[in-house]
């Protein structure tokens, strides 16, 4: 395994806050956090839609203050997790997991650490993969990552509106994939 590939592999491990790296001392493994969520209800059609609907409000203020505080080393984490979302090759989990990646960094952008957190449990909650089967919305993968493309702009031009629209974007298409699939699901 090359050097650029383990430094890879470190930086998205840093950028889920499961490293971290100390100048001139190496990297660590972090000690979970302990979680004071309560369970998810995401296992339920119910459940599913109503976590959704949580991250959609939390995920569109990430966005809005994410383009007011983000970071020259917040664009480029966004900026390498989007390279990763080109090269997905069609792999369907791969592509979810870099959307997740992306949705976090944006929510560890906005400089807040609450929410920051309120936003990782709830990808957490929803990676059972009954998220990644009911909202993939029908787009094409180079439909899905314009979106993202337009959001990731929004944040490193420092719009706030414009990434708080863009984000919402998401969400809703999201929202309208979830709700079409409930519908089918009772026919």
């Amino acid at each position: 395994m090359g050097r650029s590939t383990v430094r890879e592999a470190l930086s998205r491990l840093k950028a889920l806050g499961l490293v971290e790296s100390r100048q001139g001392g190496g990297t660590y493994v972090r000690r979970p956090e302990p979680c004071a969520m309560p369970a998810w209800p995401a296992a339920s059609d119910a459940g599913l839609t109503q976590l959704l609907e949580v991250r959609r409000m939390l995920e569109v203020g990430a966005a809005k203050l994410a383009a007011r505080h983000r970071t020259a080393e917040d664009i480029g984490r966004l900026d390498r997790i989007l390279a990763h979302m080109r090269e997905s090759g069609g792999s369907e989990e791969f592509r979810h997991r870099c959307e997740a990646d992306f949705r976090l960094a944006v929510a560890r952008a906005s400089g807040n650490a609450v929410l920051a957190a309120l936003v990782e449990q709830l990808l957490r909650a929803a990676a059972d993969g009954r998220e990644a089967r009911c909202c993939g919305g029908g787009e094409t993968d180079g439909e899905r990552l314009g979106e993202y493309l337009k959001l990731f702009a929004a944040i490193r031009d420092g719009d706030a509106r414009r990434a708080a629209a863009a984000m919402a974007d998401l969400a809703g298409r999201m929202r309208d994939a979830r709700k079409a699939e409930a519908s089918s699901g009772s026919r």
